[in-house]
């Protein structure tokens, strides 16, 4: 019998904000024609390798591919002579052929096109840098140019948003929010929404901070975190019961769940499945 196996995901929001250019399908696709490598560090990075629609028993869905692999740069180290291994000018020798990486591992993604969401199996990336890798291969200067700028958020809880409120001493606030996209929005995203397009803006960003006591946000404040969890990002600091500094953000606590294959479930549409679960989560504490 096939051990089960636990397939977990979080929940990217993509927003393109020009409604004549919204695509994202074709978004993806024109990615990963493009092949383009994301430098995550020195050694770390990603490239997107192909898309492909599939049929799910939940529905029809694209699915995605990234590599994320290492890689290595001389100065190499021979263990046998205990010495560097360098070329006859003395200068490091690259002995590996460049277009060749290391250490390679898939991440998959599929793409809810309604909700403008990407799902992505967290097995082998963690969701800051996933949504790292998205962000950047949008802003590429040709995507820019087809699309329109494109923002990602990395959805988090309404329960993490409640545990930055609960920091004993907030000493500082800061949200940011990105216009939600009008065809899918929840009750906190339509003020937000309404106020940004009225000023003809696409981002708003709330600071608030003391030197001493203690910030008690008002009900506008407290809209902005939870329009923001889905569409930005929210960092409180302050200090904690024993006095110590600390710090909550929410692209460190995202929404992940996940679900065991069934037998003979093939992967992807046990991808769909834990995608359409936590769809189901945050539309649920959303209403």
């Amino acid at each position: 019998m096939a051990r089960k196996q636990r397939i977990a995901v979080c929940a990217l929001n993509v927003v393109i904000h020009d409604e004549n250019k919204r695509d994202y399908s074709k978004l993806l696709k024109n990615c990963s024609d493009k092949h383009d490598v994301v430098q995550f560090n020195k050694t770390h990075a990603a490239c997107l390798i192909g898309v492909k629609e599939s049929f799910t028993p939940y529905g029809n869905y694209l699915f995605g591919t990234v590599f994320k692999f290492v890689n290595i740069r001389p100065p190499y180290f021979d263990i046998n002579k205990l010495s560097l291994i360098l070329d006859e000018d003395g200068n490091p020798k690259n002995i590996i052929d460049p277009q060749i990486r290391s250490n390679t591992l898939d991440v998959n993604f599929c793409l809810f096109e309604d909700s403008h969401r990407i799902f992505v199996d967290v097995r082998n990336i963690t969701p800051k840098m996933a949504k790292d890798f998205f962000e950047r291969i949008f802003k590429r200067e040709e995507i820019v140019a087809e699309f329109g700028e494109v923002d990602v958020s990395l959805h988090s809880t309404k329960e993490y948003i409640e545990e930055i409120l609960r920091i004993p001493s907030l000493r500082s606030l800061e949200i940011f929010v990105h216009r939600p996209n009008p065809t899918n929005m929840n009750r906190f995203d339509f003020d937000v929404e309404e106020s940004l397009r009225e000023q003809n803006a696409e981002s708003l960003q709330h600071r608030l901070a003391t030197r001493s006591d203690n910030i008690t946000p008002n009900e506008l404040t407290k809209n902005f975190m939870n329009a923001a969890r889905n569409n930005g990002r929210v960092i409180g600091r302050g200090r904690d019961e024993d006095g110590k500094t600390v710090e909550f953000d929410t692209d460190n606590s995202p929404l992940v769940d996940s679900i065991f294959t069934e037998k003979n479930e093939p992967y992807l549409f046990a991808l769909a499945r834990a995608a359409q679960k936590v769809w189901e989560k945050i539309t649920t504490q959303d209403g």
